[in-house]
């Protein structure tokens, strides 16, 4: 690459000093350059010993000129989690074809489902052993309140659902048999 149709020249033998923007930029440059400059001389002779082949001195000089940034740290890359992640699917990968037939958000899902409901049971067995006498008594009857009101939904559903002279003659029924009571007693 020829540097001197990139770089304005204004004298041959300072092509570097119109990229530099400070004194203290420009200060270091100069010394690398005399650096180079012995380093460029044993490339040399190490070309001529039978070292690495001498490079162009054109694509060394065009690495000087262009500013090599420094690679960022990936957050995520470096993050605890994502490394214990890489760790697992390079252990899973070493294992061979995967052993796991559910995969791992699934896993966790049912897992904390699990436990959801152990600790309801035993939340559930506490509250039994911890209730009174009377506490007890009240549940029993609140629960066979319940089911008389779902038997009496049933027994509706069921009359609405019937023909209406069906519900006719059952009601003429249960009026015949509530007046053959009254009149025994």
């Amino acid at each position: 690459m020829d540097t001197s149709s990139v770089i304005p020249n204004r004298t041959p033998g300072r092509q570097r000093e119109g990229l530099v923007k400070s004194a203290s930029a420009h200060t270091g440059l100069l010394s690398d350059q005399d650096g180079e400059q012995g380093q460029r001389a044993e490339d040399q002779e190490q070309g001529k010993s039978g070292g690495s082949p001498p490079q162009p001195e054109s694509q060394e000089e065009g690495r000087d000129l262009i500013i090599q940034p420094k690679k960022r740290l990936n957050l995520v890359r470096v993050s605890k989690s994502h490394q214990e992640l890489h760790r697992e699917l390079r252990m899973t990968h070493k294992r061979g074809p995967c052993l796991d037939v559910k995969p791992e958000l699934q896993r966790v899902l049912e897992q904390r489902n699990w436990e959801q409901g152990m600790k309801q049971r035993r939340e559930a067995e506490e509250e039994k052993k911890n209730r009174s006498p009377l506490q007890q008594e009240l549940l029993k009857r609140h629960q066979r309140l319940e089911e008389l009101e779902r038997e009496l939904k049933a027994q509706q559903e069921g009359l609405q659902s019937s023909p209406e002279f069906i519900r006719v003659k059952e009601s003429l029924r249960r009026t015949t048999i509530l007046d053959l009571g009254e009149k025994v007693v």
